[in-house]
């Protein structure tokens, strides 16, 4: 095994010199940052055998998915990425996974300066030997508004709530890598839910666009399903939902539409918006620039359930809406492989 500098040594090697931290660029005891607005900061982790398998994914997709799902927690905030931390535990006989774990974090800074013109930086971290390989990321933004960041807790009755696209497409992914699928899809679609599972792609471009705007009364990313963080929001605002379930049938036949609202690591961002004339204009201008953002319910009075869905024009409750698909509420949501 090599020793921890050396090897350190080696994957910084890797970056560019725009991609590392100013002013001096990682080595120092801390990273060096200037931030303007409010800061907004997260980590997330990614242990091996329990949110990957290096049999189904190579330590390329296991880095871009890691800085994927943190920078889609900065856009669920309305706010923009400033650089990232990392901490990686390195079983012995790991060297060589390593150096590919940081050419697929280059390869996700490549893509966001290819695709947004967005140059993030690495700003430092820490390398340990470990029993357990794992990556964990800090990120760290800015609010992209001087009025802070986009919490879960604005929601207010009378709002309409938004998805920034189609969800399903993981699970469906995973499905697939983990051989349990039983429906036949498009050989199109397969490739295209595994290669969302293994290399899903934040909302970093609307999530700052809606924090800029001051448009979004709540907002969430999709981890952990569209029906567990839809029920976040209700419970940090104290308000209920009305969904409507016609764009979820109108892709993805073959998936159920209770598979789509339980998949995770969509990172889509769930939010809800004042529905009100002042906002029209800015709303209309919303829907032009992201074309995939749907309308799919508005914001209601606190009730016994926090969700609420139209079925033949009716609504109803989430628990009834689960008894009609046999299942419970334990069975719904993403939960990560070992738990």
């Amino acid at each position: 095994m090599m020793r921890e500098f050396d090897l350190l040594d080696e994957c910084l090697k890797i970056f560019p010199e725009r991609f590392k931290s100013l002013p001096e660029g990682p080595g120092d005891d801390c990273a060096v940052i200037t931030a303007r607005n409010s800061s907004v900061i997260s980590t997330d982790s990614l242990v091996e055998n329990v949110h990957f398998k290096l049999s189904w994914s190579n330590p390329r997709d296991i880095a871009w998915k890691a800085l994927a799902a943190n920078d889609s927690d900065i856009a669920a905030m309305g706010g923009s990425t400033i650089g990232y931390l990392f901490s990686i535990g390195v079983p012995k006989g790991y060297s060589e996974i390593v150096k590919e774990l940081y050419q697929g974090f280059l390869e996700y800074f490549l893509y966001k300066e290819s695709e947004f013109g967005i140059v993030t930086k690495l700003l430092g971290g820490d390398t340990v030997f470990s029993d357990t390989f794992f990556v964990s990321i800090t990120v760290i933004g800015n609010s992209a508004n001087f009025k802070g960041p986009i919490f879960r807790s604005g929601a207010q009755p009378g709002d309409l709530l938004f998805l920034s696209g189609a969800v399903g497409y993981s699970a469906l992914g995973l499905s697939y890598l983990s051989g349990t699928q039983k429906e036949e899809f498009e050989n199109i679609e397969v490739q295209k839910a595994i290669n969302i599972h293994k290399r899903p792609k934040a909302e970093v471009i609307l999530g700052k666009y809606l924090g800029e705007l001051g448009l979004a009364t709540s907002m969430i990313d999709i981890s952990d399903g569209l029906i567990q963080d839809a029920i976040h929001i209700c419970n940090r605002s104290s308000v209920s939902m009305n969904i409507r379930l016609d764009y979820f049938s109108s892709y993805l036949k073959n998936l159920s539409v209770l598979a789509k609202l339980s998949s995770g690591e969509e990172y889509a961002l769930l939010f809800s918006v004042r529905n009100n004339k002042e906002d029209t204009t800015v709303l209309s201008e919303l829907l032009k620039k992201f074309p995939k953002v749907q309308v799919i319910g508005e914001i209601v009075l606190q009730k016994e359930e926090q969700l609420f869905f139209y079925l033949d024009e009716k609504l109803v409750p989430l628990s009834d809406f689960l008894k009609k698909n046999n299942c419970s509420y334990a069975d719904i949501g993403y939960q990560h492989q070992g738990f």
